[in-house]
């Protein structure tokens, strides 16, 4: 069974030194080594906190020089982890880490267990040891941030964002993932909320939200590793639906990020999607609930109408042909086209469409007949013909079957369905 601890470690962004010791304390726990566990797992805490300071911008209520002082003693090889303690200690105005005293507290407990376990005093030291210090790592390891580090953090995302400053296509990800150890786990929604507000283009008194660039930042960090964030940023998101669209129509396949919440995806099929211009790129979110099985085999058939009824002037991507058809969606468009193909303006406003599902799923006998009839008529849906003439003009094989299976069912195609 794999441990609290080894899950934590995948899914945190840990300096390489923190990272082997607490490999060693596992193999150490596993070998009963309980001594040498406490030992490691407690290196390993220090070398996060070192980390963190050592790449940290300089706290406003220390001087450059005490910084710098207390950095050059970060870097010694000989009591780094004394000063690491210190600092943790501090709570004067002062101090580079704002923690709780019960924090404070109990990182002097677990140094005292360390020196236990280093040096053999009296304190037995056994499994259950290992575990609390280890579930104490993994709750309270969010909090030892350094103060300033949030602030800053935010300043270089924006600066990301700035054309003047970063080149276009510069990767996020890497900065995303810097979030976890800039701020606080109790911080996060304040961060998220103030990322939100800052990335907009004001224009007078007025306020443009920079909609794909708040998607690849939320994206990137839903995707950066960190369970907590993950959670956080996720309700944060959908309750407020118009980020949570932006996030999708960045990242579609995050949708599945949504597995345990039926209602949010109903309402994004239902109402969110294809509201705007862009329909192709929340017909590739519809794609990925489909393809990942998020919208229930007794709710799909509605679904699938739905999203016809809104697909007006567009068609369905390429890439996203395959997963709709495999999920029955273009069966569901046959039936929409032989119901509705003789009402002007729903046949005219999916011409694209009906095209679409005559090349994908080919001529029914009650496809030929609906085309007979309402073509055969002066007055008919003329973009919808003028779309299918040049289909049937350009594919001679469509061609030549809709005359031949229309001839066998008694019927005559109208000349003007296949002439463009």
């Amino acid at each position: 069974m794999r441990l609290p601890l080894e899950k934590w470690i995948e899914e945190s962004s840990l300096p390489t030194d923190a990272q082997q010791a607490f490999l060693e304390a596992i193999t150490c726990y596993k070998g009963g080594a309980y001594r040498a566990a406490v030992l490691f797992s407690y290196l390993g805490l220090a070398q996060v906190i070192r980390f963190r300071v050592l790449h940290a911008p300089r706290p406003a209520s220390m001087s450059e020089g005490e910084w710098n002082d207390r950095l050059g003693k970060l870097r010694g090889e000989d009591s780094w982890d004394k000063q690491v303690f210190e600092l943790t200690q501090m709570t004067d105005r002062k101090r580079p880490f704002d923690l709780s005293n019960d924090v404070r507290t109990q990182l002097a407990y677990w140094k005292d267990r360390r020196n236990d376990s280093a040096h053999f005093k009296g304190n037995s030291i056994d499994a259950s040891h290992v575990e609390s210090l280890w579930s104490f790592i993994v709750s309270n390891s969010a909090k030892l941030v350094v103060v300033g580090s949030r602030e800053h953090i935010l300043n270089r995302i924006i600066r990301h964002f700035d054309r003047n400053a970063t080149p276009p296509g510069t990767d996020i990800a890497p900065l995303a993932r810097e979030v976890r150890t800039a701020v606080a786990a109790d911080r996060l929604v304040d961060f998220f909320e103030s990322i939100t507000e800052r990335l907009v283009i004001r224009l007078g008194d007025v306020t443009v939200p920079r909609r794909e660039e708040r998607g690849q930042l939320f994206s990137a960090l839903l995707r950066s590793g960190g369970a907590e964030l993950s959670v956080q940023l996720l309700d944060f998101l959908v309750v407020r639906e118009p980020l949570l669209l932006d996030v999708l129509r960045v990242d579609p396949s995050l949708v599945s990020s949504l597995h345990d919440r039926p209602e949010i995806l109903r309402g994004l099929w239902r109402a969110s999607l294809f509201a705007e211009y862009d329909k192709a790129a929340d017909l590739e979110i519809y794609v990925a609930m489909a393809r990942n099985g998020l919208i229930p085999g007794t709710q799909l058939d509605e679904a699938h109408a739905c999203v016809v009824e809104k697909l007006v002037n567009a068609e369905v991507p390429e890439p996203c042909i395959g997963a709709l058809r495999a999920a029955g969606f273009f069966e569901i468009l046959q039936r929409k086209v032989q119901a509705r193909l003789s009402t002007f303006d729903w046949a005219n406003d999916r011409s694209r469409l009906i095209v679409q599902c005559v090349d994908v799923l080919g001529l029914s006998d009650d496809t030929i007949k609906a085309l007979c009839s309402v073509f055969g008529s002066e007055f008919h849906p003329w973009h919808a013909r003028s779309g299918l003439a040049k289909y049937f003009s350009e594919n001679a094989d469509k061609r030549s079957e809709l005359e031949q299976r229309a001839e066998v069912l008694g019927l005559e195609v109208p000349a003007r369905l296949t002439s463009a």
